[in-house]
């Protein structure tokens, strides 16, 4: 939500209880305000906010986490998956490598996040570039999960057309390729 808008409100057991504001400058100087608890879903915010109250300095009403490497509409695409998941996940648990390597690779991806996800390739990889600079990892594995998703079952060709990828291999190169991964399409089969 963008500056001025009204500042939203999180229920608890039947009461309405104010979530502080964090306020947060993208590259492109769009300012938003984002629930404290929305912005936890990133390390890095999160980490920042607990250097600042160390400090002494993040009581400051005034105080801006500038974000010089995303683009407001990105910013703004992110800061709807953080609240969504804040409200309905909770703070993000730190999980231990291999429960991460598992819930990258075996879980499906939730159908929130799918719809989320339809968007074009270019605003895709942004996403995911954003979620790696802001460390919110359960979105990072979700951006992968789903380039991988659309990768799968294309060819090498297929993949070079997607992506405007020029074959720089001579034909000989290509065959020696070919015969070195060959036990790689055989596994596939």
């Amino acid at each position: 939500m963008a500056d001025g808008d009204q500042k939203p409100e999180i229920k608890t057991e039947g009461e309405q209880k104010p979530q502080k504001m964090i306020r947060i400058r993208t590259e492109d100087g769009e300012i938003f305000q984002v629930e404290e608890q929305a912005a936890k879903q990133s390390k890095v915010i999160k980490d920042l906010l607990e250097m600042s109250l160390e400090s002494g300095s993040g009581d400051k009403d005034d105080d801006i986490l500038p974000l010089p490497k995303i683009r407001k509409e990105i910013f703004r695409k992110v800061h709807h998956w953080m609240d969504y998941h804040a409200k309905h996940d909770g703070e993000p648990k730190e999980l231990t490598e291999e429960e991460e390597i598992l819930a990258r690779f075996c879980e499906e991806i939730p159908e929130w996040d799918q719809k989320y996800l339809q968007v074009d390739q270019s605003s895709l990889f942004e996403i995911m570039l954003a979620a790696d600079y802001l460390d919110i990892k359960k979105l990072r594995g979700l951006c992968c999960k789903t380039v991988a998703n659309i990768l799968k079952g294309k060819t090498v060709e297929q993949i070079r057309e997607m992506y405007g990828i020029e074959n720089d291999f001579t034909p000989e190169e290509e065959e020696e390729i070919r015969k070195q991964t060959a036990w790689c399409e055989n596994e596939a089969s």
